[in-house]
């Protein structure tokens, strides 16, 4: 049986590509304000943006988290920290 996949799993990023300056392609991505990165291919881009987009869910996590931790002190059963891995992530190209 095929496993179900969860609601982050199945959540798609924009990505949008435009030429730079000095010929590199810029990165964005326009669902984390923010999140823009470059390179000097395509796929240097897209391997830029994909860390991009990892550290920036890492530290909105966080985030939630130290917010989360200080809305409940009363409750020691709150792990310390997590670590949130973004796996091979499905990019929707269109023009920016």
């Amino acid at each position: 049986m095929a496993r179900r996949r969860s609601a982050l799993e199945q959540e798609v990023l924009h990505i949008s590509l435009s030429p730079g300056e000095d010929g590199y392609v810029v990165a964005q991505c326009p669902d984390i304000p923010g999140c823009v990165s470059q390179g000097k291919t395509r796929e240097e881009a897209l391997a830029n943006i994909h860390d991009a987009i990892s550290a920036s869910l890492q530290v909105m996590f966080e985030d939630a988290f130290h917010e989360l931790k200080k809305r409940s002190r009363q409750s020691p059963a709150i792990p310390s920290s997590y670590k949130v891995k973004v796996s091979q992530p499905r990019f929707k190209l269109f023009p920016a």
